[in-house]
C-alpha cells in the first residue's frame, strides 16, 4: 500500500489518514443502515440519533488524534531515533571491519 521510497515521516501520516477514512466510511454506512431500520420499524420513536452521536464523538476523537501536533512530534522523534540507530550501527560496522588499504 505504501511505497518503500517514501520519506520517513510520511508513512505514519498516510496510515493515519487511511485509518481515519476507513473509520468515517464505516460510520456513514452503519448509521445509514441504523436510520433505515429505525424509520422502517418505528418511525414514531426515533432512537438512531443516540448511536450516531456516540460514535460521532468517537470519530471526532479519532480525527483529533490522527492530526494532532503531538502525534507528529512523536513520529518525528521516532524517525530521528531510527536514523541515529542506523548511523550508529553503520559506524560500528566500520570500526569493527575497517576498510583495508591496498599495499
Amino acid at each position: 500500500m505504501l511505497e518503500h521510497g517514501t520519506p520517513t515521516g510520511t508513512q505514519p501520516v498516510a496510515r493515519r489518514k487511511v485509518g481515519l477514512s476507513i473509520h468515517a466510511t464505516v460510520y456513514v454506512a452503519v448509521n445509514v443502515l441504523l436510520i433505515t431500520i429505525n424509520l422502517s420499524t418505528a418511525p414514531g420513536q426515533l432512537w438512531f440519533q443516540w448511536p450516531l452521536l456516540g460514535w460521532g464523538i468517537g470519530l471526532l476523537a479519532h480525527a483529533a488524534a490522527a492530526f494532532s501536533l503531538a502525534g507528529r512530534r512523536r513520529e518525528w522523534r521516532a524517525a530521528r531515533r531510527q536514523l541515529r540507530r542506523e548511523w550508529r550501527d553503520s559506524r560500528r560496522a566500520l570500526t569493527a571491519h575497517p576498510p583495508q588499504t591496498g599495499r
